[in-house]
């Protein structure tokens, strides 16, 4: 397993705007702060095309699951010390305390919570967690690990915008939505995204890879990355460890598109409509439903690549597979004590 970070720029801005199936364009104020695994899958067979031509090959390498992938999540780094964090299970807003408006708000946990099985009752105590901007939470001890006492992750911006490009609508002024990473005071703080990639590629397709994810610095992710978004200032691949061993439960970290057969392993989940954008005139793509990051599954599935070109003709494809990260056994008391009472 490798882990990939996208290094980010201070003050660099992000769009990931979602498509929301009763509109006909991408809806600019509703966005997910974090690029999903179908985008990162998209972005790298664009990239793959630009280069090398066709990307066929690339394609048939995810199909055949030589490549998996995980959507990107935030983290932040000091001292060589670093704080990633996990999209909160979705299971968390049934566990019951006092400060429940609180825990709501909360999206992310970091990984040192999932791996040491601490619950949503210590996640707003002071003495054990950190609460970053009322939607991280981290263990107390990884953020004295970096020094710092406190620390703003990413932001939330909204920027006024001129529609001018659509001759069938009027001008008009409207508001666009975009994720921005903080200026820091000093220059030894790293933040960004990334993302776990198991890849099992021959040499020659493995290289022609690696040469993609470099690349996806310049080419940046996301939306208006021609007005200046989406891009990265370095892209950095390393090692990673997921918890290894048995598990009777699993954090779902991409969006999925489970066979029929995988169904029944989705436990408690929250889903997504991917697709709809117009394409090749008035066609529009497939709309296809995924299971959210963040869902709790009951055992290894692997999800699937869907067609969702207009003509069936595999000209778009949208990623569904999954990518999982074991969860401790006492992780389950975030739903059996609310089916208890």
């Amino acid at each position: 397993m490798k882990r990939v970070e996208l290094i980010s720029m201070p003050g660099k801005q992000y769009h990931f705007g979602e498509i929301l199936p009763e509109e006909e364009e991408q809806h600019l104020n509703a966005i997910t702060p974090f690029p999903s695994s179908d985008l990162l899958f998209s972005a790298l067979i664009n990239i793959w095309r630009k280069v090398f031509g066709d990307a066929s090959v690339l394609v048939k390498n995810f199909q055949e699951d030589d490549i998996r992938i995980s959507s990107a999540f935030f983290f932040i780094r000091k001292n060589e010390k670093a704080i990633r964090f996990l999209p909160k299970p979705v299971t968390a807003n049934l566990y019951q305390i006092e400060e429940h408006k609180k825990l709501k708000k909360i999206d992310f946990v970091s990984e040192g919570i999932i791996n040491n099985g601490v619950l949503p009752e210590e996640w707003l105590k002071p003495d054990r967690c950190s609460l970053l901007d009322g939607k991280l939470v981290c263990l107390k001890d990884e953020l004295s690990e970096t020094g710092l006492d406190s620390i703003t992750v990413y932001k939330e911006v909204t920027i006024p915008k001129v529609k001018v490009h659509t001759p069938e609508k009027d001008s008009c002024i409207y508001s666009q939505t975009n994720i921005m990473f903080p200026v820091f005071e000093r220059n030894d703080i790293e933040t960004g995204y990334y993302f776990y990639l198991d890849e099992h590629l021959p040499t020659e397709n493995q290289e022609k890879f690696l040469t993609v994810l470099n690349l996806l610095a310049d080419e940046g992710l996301g939306g208006d990355r021609s007005t200046g978004c989406g891009q990265f200032k370095e892209v950095r691949l390393t090692k990673a460890s997921i918890p290894r061993g048995p598990s009777e439960n699993y954090l779902s970290l991409s969006l999925t598109n489970p066979s029929t057969e995988e169904r029944d392993a989705f436990a408690f989940y929250r889903i997504v409509t991917r697709g709809g954008r117009r394409v090749n005139g008035n066609k529009q793509l497939k709309l296809v439903n995924m299971i959210g990051e963040g869902s709790i599954v009951t055992r290894p599935v692997s999800g699937r690549i869907v067609d969702i070109s207009p003509d069936n003709d595999g000209s778009y494809r949208r990623y569904g597979r999954t990518l999982l990260y074991p969860l401790p056994s006492n992780f389950e008391m975030l739903w059996k004590t609310q089916q208890n009472t």
